[in-house]
């Protein structure tokens, strides 16, 4: 066994209402380790109604500040305790926890799904997103450059290489098990766009791309968002007379966004950037083809002319043209929609942990 005792460190836990892919990646390899014997904590931060500590699937979680205060809350923690885990796990979101400057013997790996550009940064802190940019720029390259770097798209893998990381290593996501076979369900005449509801997701674009299709189609949109930007899209949705045809349904369990995945025939995907387009593979498992925007993390999740259709960054009235043809041609979809379900079959958590042994390997 590699190491005895696993730390991960991340800004939420799986529990966290606003928590998205990363902490689903992360906690599925925590928890595959707590299966093959490892002691696993995750380091996290509160969130409202919240434990101090609790035991999920065998992985320790401890819950410290909020998602700001935590960063210098777990730097101390680590000089505290850095020293009793083997490996320490990053995964770096934002600002990096600087892990290595506490002077802790254990080994070092950070997972890096994306580094958001800047235009995303200030849009997700308006007054300080310029500051948070540069400054977690600088760290990760000052401090970062030779750590082993896990990321889960070859799009960021060129990036961080482009930035002169030397050490970064694909490891793709994978899918929860479906909860039921919904491959006897009818498809719909009904387009699906999933959240979180983020102003860097660009959501807007999809709806107005959505707008060209005939009357006889629905958008549900899924997923959680604060009250601007909602009432925002509730405007967008206004003004393009779209009132009885596109709902946004807010947060919904696994199970209703599959029924809804095997309802729909499309999956619009529009975001700036991706670390890797889990929604469009989601989506894919069952036949929802994708149509978005040709940007990093999506690429590497939609095979184009195969598995979606993309056209490049913000061109909405290609947008508009692709997911028309889409809608209009029931070859091309069923085409399309068989080669999502194909590709959709490889993509497997215990793969993903797999892969991620190997790479912890390298530690050594």
């Amino acid at each position: 066994m590699l190491a005895d005792k696993v730390l991960f460190l991340n800004w939420m836990d799986i529990q966290n209402p606003n928590s998205g892919g990363s902490e689903l990646y992360s906690f599925e390899l925590a928890k595959r380790l707590y299966q093959d014997g490892y002691e696993v904590t995750y380091l996290t931060s509160f969130f409202k109604g919240s434990k101090p500590t609790e035991k999920l699937n065998g992985v320790r979680v401890i819950r410290m500040g909020n998602m700001i205060s935590l960063y210098p809350k777990a730097f101390f923690w680590l000089k505290d305790h850095g020293n009793e885990y083997n490996v320490i796990i990053e995964v770096i979101n934002g600002p990096p926890f600087l892990a290595k400057l506490s002077k802790s013997k254990s080994k070092h790996l950070a997972i890096i799904f994306h580094l958001p550009s800047f235009v995303s940064t200030c849009k997700k802190l308006p007054l300080l997103g310029p500051f948070e940019f540069i400054i977690s720029r600088f760290l990760l390259k000052f401090f970062y450059r030779n750590v082993i770097i896990m990321t889960d798209g070859e799009s960021s893998k060129s990036e961080l290489i482009s930035l002169h990381f030397s050490n970064v290593f694909v490891n793709e996501d994978g899918l929860q098990p479906a909860s039921v076979d919904y491959s006897e369900i009818k498809k719909e005449d009904l387009a699906v766009i999933t959240g979180p509801l983020k102003p860097w997701k660009k959501i807007e674009h999809g709806i107005v791309a959505f707008s060209t299709l005939p009357e006889s189609w629905r958008l549900l949109i899924i997923g959680k968002g604060d009250k601007r930007y909602l009432h925002y899209l509730m405007r967008v949705i206004s003004k393009e007379n779209l009132n009885e045809r596109v709902k946004l349904l807010g947060y919904l369990p696994n199970i209703e966004k599959e029924k809804i995945y095997a309802r729909s025939k499309i999956n619009i995907v529009t975001s700036e950037k991706e670390g890797f387009s889990l929604t469009a593979i989601e989506a894919g498992r069952y036949g929802s083809v994708c149509v978005g925007y040709d940007n990093p993390g999506i690429r590497d999740a939609v095979l184009n002319g195969k598995t979606g259709l993309l056209v490049n960054n913000n061109d909405i009235d290609g947008l508009k043209e692709v997911i028309l043809k889409l809608a209009k041609d029931d070859r091309l979809f069923a085409e399309m929609s068989k080669n999502c379900i194909e590709f959709s079959n490889k993509f497997t958590w215990d793969n993903t942990y797999l892969r991620f042994i190997k790479i912890l390997e390298r530690l050594k």
